[in-house]
Order: C-alpha cells, then sequence, then structure tokens
C-alpha cells in the first residue's frame, strides 16, 4: 500500500512542475535597449539597439522616458523585433 506521504510528495511535485512549465512555456514580451546615439543638430538623428527579450514578437510604436536623455519618441509605423533578434533602427 502507498502511503499517504508518498501521495502528498507525488501530488506537491506535481504541482511546482506544472508551475514552472507554465512560467517558463507562458507569452512573454520584452525589450532590452542596448545602445541610444543622438546625433546630429539639424536635422536631429536617433539610433537605437534593440534586443527582443521574450519568447514572442514585440512590436514598439512608442517610447516614452527614455533615461539620460528624457527623450520620448513615437514611430510612424510599428517596428516589429522578432524574438532573440538584435535589430538596429
Amino acid at each position: 500500500m502507498i502511503s499517504r506521504r508518498i501521495i502528498v510528495i507525488v501530488i506537491v511535485v506535481v504541482i511546482v512542475s506544472a508551475g514552472l512549465a507554465y512560467q517558463l512555456l507562458r507569452p512573454t514580451e520584452g525589450i532590452d535597449i542596448k545602445l541610444i546615439l543622438v546625433h546630429g543638430s539639424n536635422p536631429q538623428k536617433v539610433t537605437i539597439e534593440l534586443k527582443c527579450t521574450g519568447n514572442q514578437p514585440a512590436y514598439i510604436y512608442k517610447m516614452t522616458n527614455i533615461p539620460a536623455w528624457d527623450l520620448n519618441m513615437t514611430f510612424a509605423e510599428d517596428i516589429l523585433v522578432p524574438p532573440g533578434a538584435l535589430l538596429h533602427i
């Protein structure tokens, strides 16, 4: 006969495993800003290097409150950054 303690341990392991699998497989979005260069004066130009850290594509249409420069940008078209991709715009 299987003891209650073993049954409880098996149930706990199954619940913890299911929670871990959910956290690893759920859709996530994330962007890491690797570089921002502001250069030129007339017209001003901005170079941005982005990396998608999520597991689904990130669509960027606006960037606000960028540290150090206090920049706010809205793009004319959505920028698509595929998962794991490093993009220079």
